[in-house]
């Protein structure tokens, strides 16, 4: 199914530790912690290279636009109030 996922601040709160859906994107320098951005740091000047700008499988609870996703997972997020959107809006 393909639906438009998003989280309440309650809800971003509970999953912080465990986001549920990953997804494939390029992570942005801010969103990374003080300890992987000092991380990054020491191994570009250790190897002479650059921090990498390719896409990674991450967790995270940004909103979804059309997200695909199995029809088991969407009842297991519904049923658990993981998600604040309504699925039948977007069949």
């Amino acid at each position: 199914m393909k639906v438009h996922m998003s989280f309440t601040k309650e809800q971003k709160k509970q999953l912080q530790g465990y986001p549920p859906l990953p997804v494939r994107r390029v992570v942005d320098d801010k969103e990374l912690s003080i300890y992987m951005n000092e991380l990054a740091t020491k191994i570009e000047a250790e190897t002479k290279t650059k921090k990498s700008k390719s896409e990674k499988l991450i967790y995270d609870l940004h909103d979804k636009d059309t997200y695909c996703v199995y029809s088991v997972f969407l009842k297991y997020l519904l049923e658990n109030n993981h998600n604040g959107s309504d699925p039948r809006q977007n069949r």
